[in-house]
C-alpha cells in the first residue's frame, strides 16, 4: 500500500512545507549534476557537507551541527527523494497550518536533529578505516519528515489516508519487481501509522546491515509527537472535522 493523500481538502497555504519539498528537490538535482561528473565528485561532495556518524563527538560541535543541518537536505537516488517528498506533502501541510509557518519549520529543523542523533548513538555504528563509498554518511529528509508524522498522529489520528493498492507479478521474471496500481481505499492515520513505526522499529532490529537509518526514522517520529505534545500543553488541538469526505 502507498499513501498519495489524505481525505478532505486543506484550504490552507503550506508555504513552508512547498519550500522544503522546492529546495530538497534543487539540492538533489544538483547531486545530479555532480554525479555526471564521477563518483568521487559525488562523494567527495557528500563527505564535506553530510553528517558523519563516525565524526560526531571528533569534530567541533559548530561542524557537526552544520552537517547536521545539510545531511537533511541531501538524497541518495530519485526513489529517495520522491518517496520522502510524496510523505511531507502528504503531513506536513496539516502539521504546519497547525503550528504556523515559523514554529512548524524550527520543529522540522528540530525533528531532523533528534533522528540523526538517534541514528548516531542508538544505531551502534562501528566506525572502521575498512568503510568506503560513503558508508558512513547520514543523509536524508527522513527523519525531519518522521517527526512530522509523529505530529500529525497526536494531531489527527481518525484522519483517513487515501492508500493506493499495489499489486505485483512475481510469476513473470521479467516483471518480478514491477508494482501495478488497481485500487484505492482509506485507512486510519493512527493505524497506517502505528504500523509504519512498529515495522521500523522490527526492521531496526533485525535489518542491522541494511543502509536505512531506521532509528532516525524512530527518533525523528518519537521526537515529533513529544515536541507537539509539549505544544499541546499552551494550544489546544485543532477541532475534528466530523465529515472530511464533503470537503474532498
Amino acid at each position: 500500500m502507498l499513501p498519495i493523500g489524505t481525505l478532505g481538502r486543506n484550504k490552507y497555504r503550506p508555504y513552508v512545507t512547498f519550500f522544503l519539498i522546492v529546495i530538497n528537490l534543487i539540492i538533489f538535482g544538483y547531486q545530479m549534476v555532480l554525479q555526471l561528473q564521477g563518483q568521487a565528485v559525488h562523494l567527495n561532495f557528500l563527505y564535506a557537507n553530510a553528517l558523519d556518524m563516525c565524526k560526531v563527538g571528533a569534530e567541533p560541535i559548530g561542524m557537526t551541527m552544520r552537517n547536521g543541518l545539510f545531511t537533511m537536505f541531501l538524497h541518495g537516488s530519485i526513489t529517495h527523494v520522491g518517496f520522502n517528498m510524496m510523505f511531507l506533502w502528504i503531513f506536513g501541510p496539516h502539521v504546519e497550518m497547525y503550528m504556523g509557518h515559523r514554529a512548524y519549520l524550527a520543529f522540522y529543523l528540530a525533528a531532523g536533529y533528534i533522528a540523526s542523533f538517534a541514528q548516531v548513538f542508538i544505531g551502534g555504528v562501528i566506525c572502521s578505516p575498512a568503510f568506503v563509498n560513503g558508508e558512513t554518511l547520514l543523509i536524508g529528509a527522513s527523519g525531519a519528515i518522521a517527526g512530522v508524522m509523529g505530529a500529525f498522529l497526536l494531531l489527527n489520528p481518525n484522519a483517513r489516508v487515501r492508500m493506493l493498492m499495489l499489486f505485483n507479478i512475481p510469476f513473470i521474471r521479467a516483471l518480478r519487481n514491477v508494482m501495478i496500481p488497481y485500487q484505492v481505499t482509506y485507512v486510519s492515520a493512527g493505524w497506517f501509522l502505528a504500523f509504519w513505526v512498529i515495522n521500523d522499529f522490527v526492521m531496526a532490529l533485525v535489518d542491522k546491515d541494511g543502509n536505512v537509518a531506521h532509528w532516525a526514522h524512530i527518533g525523528g517520529f518519537v521526537g515529533g509527537a513529544a515536541i507537539l505534545f509539549v505544544i499541546t500543553m499552551f494550544k489546544g488541538l485543532p477541532p475534528v472535522n466530523p465529515f472530511p469526505e464533503l470537503d474532498d
